[in-house]
Order: structure tokens, then C-alpha cells, then sequence
């Protein structure tokens, strides 16, 4: 069982849904189901960060999304509510909250963020009220169906964040640039899904991570960056950091996992995303960010389209090509196989990272993230002897592939437990529909990163 930096044998009691005890040979009380998971590991329950469910064309909706993230060991998942060119912000949260009814994990919202109208800024404040306390901002708009924004209406929006206590995030991209060298490639006949990566060399992301935090200073608003891919990048977070601004940043298994060279493949249009998978050296540098905890989480960036409608809309034009890959259901055996397995990190490392740092700094550290008394009893069993086959025909993604269909991944999910409740066993669902929306707490990402920096210190001694 991982207990914060510790690996212990225990037993754990659970009670109505929460974590009443934990200790040596505790008795379970009369009637009470008791589970032997000896052998395994016992980790607090995943939460995955970066989910998109509900996005318009993709092959998962929360009911289909949510079972794939239970069978691979996640218990709680963050959902993107966007607000479309044109439409209402607090009408789009309520619209997604909705669509979450149908969830099998538990799940928050962020907001996506289009415009800096005087009502929508209003509703920023109500919003966090509500608990919904995290906004993304594009910078780019070609892929994101027109979301892309300007740095003023970012600014605007991140002076209203800072006020209100909210926390800022960005996909950070130069669409202007993305787009001129888009142009360039096909002028110059490069056509076909490798154009896609060519069109996002590791310089357009960190251009405009750069300028996200520049922007996210000036408005005293604290920071997330979503699916960090490249080495360039990392080093402003890294510089940042330094210098003792609010940054957190997120990486993905894919990065982290795979290489630039998917792109050469027959099925390259299947690895198109935004940002794109980045070059072994760039993978490295960012498995040093994690151990360094200059990245302090995983999310798996989950929204895949099928390979039919990918490969169709990709033959003339790599712009066509949906973005978005399906990941939340492989999360886990991808760091326990990749981490732990090989050495890079402890089991309390990948604790942290899919856990415990995801609650602090989204704002469910009171009740999620750490095996607790007091906690909600989410727990995910990991047997580290089995294995994981990730084929599309073993995956429960509402979709026609696998990222990794030439793999065996170290690890099998042996039971995914929300509030107490049995939702996934051996992989497979078993008890489903359960998920609750999770209203969340404004974090301090000052005091996370001061606690993290302690931590990482106290653990090179």
C-alpha cells in the first residue's frame, strides 16, 4: 500500500464510501465484504486531469470515455466544458455537467474559455463558486474548431482569474505560426500526416509557452500547462520555476512513451495530435522533468476519432486530420511499465503523480488524491506480476485502435474502487454509473510547489 512516500503492508477499512481506518489486522466489522488483493499494490485512486468526453466528432461521450478510464484504474477524471464561439460560458458548464450524468468515475470541469465579454468575465467568479475553478485559453484555432483567442482576451481573462482566485491554463501552440508553416508544407507538396509534426517544430510550443506565462505574470494569476511535449518548452517552465512563479506543468503518456518516428508509420495519421510526439530526446528531457518535478503530472489528453475518419480527411490535406488520441484507459500501465518498472521513478513517485499532485493542485486535496482516513475511498489495485495487452480489441474506448498495439505492457488493473464501490475488476467493468460531479477548492499553487520542492528535497537526502 503507498502511503504518501511510503510502501507498507496494511489493511484498509471503508466505510459508507469513505476511508475509516488504516492499520495492522484491523477487524472488518459484521457484514462487512472483505477483498484480498495480496500481492498487489494498493495506490490511491487515479485521477486522470485532461479528459475531453464530450468534444463534438470524437468516438467517446462520457459513458463510453469514463468505462475505459475505470478499467484502466482511474477514479476520478477532469472534462473540459467549452464554450464555443458565440454561446453562453455558464450555459456550456451546464450543458457538460449534463452530459456527465453518465459517468462511471467521478469527474470536475474545467471551462474552456472563448471570448472576454464583459458576461463572461462576470460568470468567471461564479463559476469558481460553483466550483468549477480552472479556464483554458487556446492559442491556436485552426484545430480547436475556432476557439483560438488573442493575448489580450487572454490577458483580460487571467486578470479576472488572478482576482477571483482561479487558475489559468493554455494549449500552448503559435497559431500564427502553425498555421504559415501548415501553408508552407503543402506548398511545397508535404501532404500527409509527418506534415503535421513538421508544422509544430518543438519552437512553436515553446514560443508560446513562454508567452502564456509572460502574460499569466503580468496578471499575478497562477499557471497550468497542459500536455507539455518538448525539451524547449521545458526549459521555460524549468527557468520560471526558478524565479518563483505559480507554473505547474503536465506531460502525457504518449510523449513520454512513443516518438516523433509514428509519423513515418502507415497508420501515422492514427498519432495525430496537438502538440505532436516529439523526438527521443525531447522524450528523455521530459521523463528528467517529471524526476525533477519541474512536471508534476500525467493526463492522458483523451479524444480520439476513428482511424477511418482520420485517414479520409488526411490524404490531401494534414489539416484535416481530427486531433486527439485515446490514452486514459493506458495511463497507469504506461508509467508503472515505463517509471517504475524500469527504475526512472518509485512507486511513490507515480503515486504522486497520478494522484496525490492532481487533487492539491485542482482543489480536491480534501478528499481525493492519498489513502486517508476521512478520504473518499478511491482505490486503484494494481497487480504488478500480470500484464496489460493494450490491442483495440482488449481497450474499452469506443474506438478502432490502439497507441500501442505492438506492445505488452508491465501491470494489470486488478480493481478500480469509487467511494468505496467496485466499478472495474481484472480490467473489465463491473458495477458502473456512479459517477458524482466534484465541485472543487481554489488551489494554492505557490503552497504546492513550496511542499513539492520540500518534499523532493527531503527524499535526496
Amino acid at each position: 500500500m503507498v502511503l504518501g512516500d511510503d510502501v507498507v503492508h496494511a489493511d484498509l477499512l471503508a466505510v459508507d464510501g469513505t476511508i475509516a481506518a488504516i492499520g495492522s489486522a484491523i477487524d472488518p466489522p459484521l457484514g462487512c465484504a472483505v477483498l484480498d488483493v495480496g500481492g498487489c499494490i494498493v495506490l490511491p485512486g487515479v485521477i486522470d486531469p485532461h479528459v475531453h468526453f464530450g468534444w463534438p466528432g470524437a468516438a467517446d461521450d462520457f459513458a463510453t470515455g469514463s468505462l475505459a478510464a475505470a478499467c484502466g484504474g482511474v477514479t476520478s477524471v477532469l472534462e473540459f466544458a467549452v464554450q464555443f464561439p458565440g454561446t453562453d460560458l455558464s450555459e456550456s458548464v451546464d450543458e457538460w455537467l449534463a452530459l456527465g450524468r453518465a459517468s462511471h468515475v467521478d469527474f470536475g470541469l474545467h471551462a474552456v474559455v472563448s471570448d472576454a465579454t464583459p458576461n463572461t468575465l462576470a460568470q468567471l467568479d461564479a463559476l469558481i463558486a460553483r466550483g468549477v475553478t480552472s479556464f483554458k485559453m487556446f492559442m491556436t484555432s485552426q484545430h480547436s474548431g475556432g476557439l483560438g483567442i488573442n493575448d489580450a482576451t487572454m490577458l483580460a481573462i487571467m486578470r479576472r482569474l488572478a482576482v477571483a482566485g482561479g487558475l489559468a491554463m493554455a494549449h500552448c501552440e503559435n497559431g500564427i505560426l502553425v498555421d504559415a508553416l501548415s501553408e508552407q508544407l503543402l506548398d511545397e507538396g508535404g501532404r500527409g500526416p509527418l506534415g503535421h509534426l513538421h508544422s509544430r517544430p518543438p519552437f512553436v510550443e515553446a514560443e508560446a509557452v513562454s508567452r502564456a506565462i509572460a502574460l499569466a505574470s503580468a496578471a499575478g494569476c497562477s499557471f497550468y500547462l497542459p500536455h507539455l511535449s518538448s525539451a524547449m518548452g521545458l526549459e521555460v517552465v524549468e527557468a520560471v520555476r526558478c524565479r518563483g512563479q505559480a507554473v505547474v506543468a503536465e506531460t502525457c503518456p504518449q510523449f513520454l512513451a512513443l516518438t516523433s518516428d509514428v509519423y513515418e508509420q502507415d497508420d501515422a495519421a492514427n498519432f495525430v495530435m496537438s502538440p505532436p510526439i516529439k523526438s527521443a530526446d525531447d522524450q528523455a528531457r521530459l521523463w528528467h522533468g517529471l524526476l525533477s518535478g519541474a512536471i508534476s503530472t500525467v493526463g492522458s489528453d483523451h479524444c480520439p476519432y476513428p482511424s477511418s475518419t482520420r485517414h479520409a480527411n488526411g490524404l490531401d490535406d494534414f489539416r484535416r486530420i481530427p486531433n486527439g488520441v485515446p490514452g486514459t484507459e493506458t495511463l497507469l500501465p504506461v508509467l508503472f511499465t515505463l517509471g517504475v518498472r524500469s527504475g526512472l521513478i518509485t512507486l511513490a513517485d507515480m503515486a504522486c503523480i497520478v494522484s496525490t499532485n492532481p487533487a492539491e493542485i485542482f482543489g480536491l486535496g480534501h478528499r481525493k488524491g492519498s489513502l486517508t482516513p476521512g478520504h473518499d475511498a478511491d482505490i486503484t489495485v494494481l497487480d504488478p506480476e500480470g500484464t496489460t495487452v493494450p490491442s483495440a480489441d482488449n481497450l474499452h474506448s469506443d474506438i478502432d485502435y490502439s497507441l500501442y498495439d505492438d506492445r505488452t505492457l508491465q501491470g494489470a488493473v486488478a480493481l478500480t474502487i469509487v467511494r468505496g464501490q467496485i466499478v472495474a475488476q481484472g480490467g473489465q467493468p463491473r458495477h458502473t454509473g456512479r459517477g458524482q460531479f466534484l465541485p472543487r477548492e481554489v488551489s494554492d499553487i505557490s503552497g504546492f510547489i513550496r511542499r513539492s520542492a520540500l518534499s523532493a528535497a527531503v527524499s535526496r537526502q
